[in-house]
């Protein structure tokens, strides 16, 4: 089985700095979603941990697998991957058409898939973490796969409160 959870970027970090951004709603945020973490990995027995991460220091989930002995890998594209597929680094931002969002997504995603598959090694119970916008798709080509898939999506918990972290506003909402 392989649990995919969407997620808002902002919430993955395991610590941030002592600045504004350290608010407690944000705190209880990432509490619960370590929790989201916590319960998933050992419902799911969980083996492997492959995540999209694009910034520096250590994610909740990481952490949380570290903890638990389970192999873990970022499935992000780095610049460089970016480059090579001729993505723009902020093709997200940017005013571009629909189409070359989609495009540029679509690469990502496929990226993705053969990041969890070179790294995943033997195991069968994997626990893949992206963002919101790649969530369903990536979902959609792993059970192209023949991967038995299911997809959580905290948006729809008590826990969880919109426009706590900035890219909630930019999240795709289904």
């Amino acid at each position: 089985m392989i649990y995919v959870v969407g997620c808002n970027h902002g919430i993955q970090a395991e610590k941030i700095g002592d600045t504004q951004e350290n608010t407690q709603e944000r705190t209880e945020q990432r509490t619960s979603y370590a929790e989201l973490i916590e319960a998933t990995l050992r419902e799911g027995e969980i083996q492997f941990v492959g995540e999209e991460w694009g910034t520096n220091g250590t994610t909740i989930a990481h952490a949380v697998a570290n903890k638990h002995g389970i192999p873990w890998a970022n499935i992000n594209t780095s610049p460089a991957d970016l480059k090579q597929m001729r993505i723009h680094p902020f093709y997200t931002k940017l005013r571009c058409p629909p189409g070359r969002k989609a495009k540029g997504h679509d690469q990502r995603e496929r990226f993705m898939l053969h990041k969890i598959q070179e790294s995943r090694g033997q195991a069968k119970n994997l626990l893949v973490i992206c963002g919101f916008d790649h969530m369903l798709p990536l979902s959609d080509l792993l059970r192209e796969e023949n991967a038995e898939v299911k997809f959580i999506d905290y948006r729809n918990r008590d826990w969880f409160r919109r426009g706590v972290f900035f890219e909630d506003n930019y999240a795709s909402w289904n």
